[in-house]
């Protein structure tokens, strides 16, 4: 009897440790980059940002220039780095017409997705917003103008806490918050400009500090002056990795990987990848839930309610009496899959959690992104033609989006035609 159950347990311990091995071994090479401690950083030749207490960091107008170093050598240069189109009001995207004289005025919040301008055919740099802005004056017959507040790397919560503050300030007619599923837990963070051992860094921290210290602070990219946009081609063009500035720039992505908590181990002893994604849905739980920092930080709440901030956040808002819409855009994967949270994975349990806690708090409905959308006849190639490779909107994206964001307004009676 006895030999049976050890002969049963050590199948089952096999069966187990197998199945986890065949996991980690699937995603080590299907995402190497959650693995990779020398996996890459972009870099600028100056800072875009700088910090602010309040929100976390305040956006430089101009215009950067960058590029991607990855295994020791350069791989793509911009210039300028599109998504660092900063426009004279600290925002995104162009401005076209006057605020104050609009028949409709309208900020939207937001995170990459409406951050992240893409240039058009007539050179002006466009984000969904503006787009928006063309479709409501045309449906509407009046003069509307659309604010940009997106921030890149914001989650729900700075997106309320910036929310609160701007609609006081510029008293609009409305307000949009978009967010993506991946907001949904985005912790708060902060971005300075600090100097380490006499180098210019652009650190990000988990806690309000304009000189954080390394136990909660990390590289949110690289700078280097000398990284000029024609370095950057010559690098790119010949592969050199014994560059000087190519290798004081790996040092520093490898410096970089080796503080932050991002990187899993495959060879890790006290997490299991497939037990985190069978329990909460995401097999790098364990890993975004250490307390190391990193460039994107995750909050741990199960209700925005439990967030004294929020709270006071949705307070003033409601005080304001501006209505606002809460407008979740679907991923590349979402719209895919015709699933408007999760797409090819599943929401975690933590994330869904949260979604709801943030309907209860605002009183509002998330409005959905295949809500308001006709795909009907769509194929992948085609939903792909939305999105850069890196997944975020394209051209054409940001257009569909607009029109997500229109009907929204249009269709729940806070516009009339």
């Amino acid at each position: 009897m006895l030999k049976n159950v050890l002969l049963a347990c050590c199948a089952t311990t096999f069966g187990l440790v197998t199945i986890e091995g065949a996991y980690r071994a699937y995603l080590y090479w299907s995402q190497p980059y959650h693995f990779r401690g020398d996996q890459g950083l972009w870099y600028l030749q100056s800072s875009p940002v700088t910090y602010n207490e309040a929100f976390g960091f305040d956006c430089v107008p101009g215009t950067y220039q960058g590029g991607y170093v990855y295994d020791g050598r350069v791989t793509e240069c911009w210039d300028p780095v599109s998504w660092l189109v900063i426009n004279e009001r600290g925002n995104s995207g162009r401005i076209v017409g006057d605020y104050a004289e609009a028949s409709l005025k309208v900020l939207a919040f937001g995170d990459s997705f409406t951050q992240r301008p893409i240039q058009g055919p007539d050179g002006d740099w466009m984000t969904w917003p503006n787009y928006l802005q063309d479709i409501l004056e045309q449906e509407l017959g009046e003069s509307v103008h659309v604010v940009n507040f997106g921030r890149d790397g914001y989650g729900i919560l700075q997106m309320f806490d910036l929310a609160a503050a701007k609609v006081a300030e510029w008293k609009p007619d409305l307000a949009i918050v978009a967010f993506i599923t991946d907001d949904l837990d985005r912790a708060r963070f902060w971005r300075t400009n600090t100097l380490r051992d006499g180098e210019k860094r652009v650190l990000v921290s988990s806690v309000p500090d304009p000189d954080p210290g390394w136990d909660v602070a990390t590289d949110a990219f690289l700078i280097h002056s000398e990284a000029t946009a024609e370095w950057c081609q010559e690098m790119l063009r010949t592969q050199r990795r014994d560059d000087p500035i190519v290798r004081e720039l790996k040092d520093r992505v490898v410096e970089a990987r080796r503080r932050s908590s991002l990187v899993a181990s495959p060879w890790s002893l006290t997490q299991s990848f497939a037990f985190d994604v069978i329990v909460h849905g995401e097999p790098l739980h364990s890993t975004y839930s250490r307390t190391g920092p990193w460039q994107l930080p995750r909050h741990a709440l199960q209700s925005f309610g439990d967030d004294s901030s929020m709270v006071a956040a949705v307070e003033r808002l409601d005080e304001s009496g501006v209505p606002y819409v809460l407008i979740h855009l679907a991923s590349s994967g979402e719209l895919e899959q015709g699933r408007e949270f999760g797409g090819t994975g599943s929401i975690s349990r933590q994330r869904m959690t949260l979604l709801r806690s943030l309907e209860e708090l605002t009183g509002k409905q998330a409005h959905g992104t295949l809500d308001h959308a006709d795909l009907s006849g769509k194929g992948s190639e085609e939903l792909a033609a939305y999105f850069e490779r890196d997944g975020h909107p394209s051209l054409l994206g940001h257009e569909f989006y607009a029109g997500v964001a229109a009907s929204v307004l249009l269709s729940s009676g806070m516009l009339e035609r």
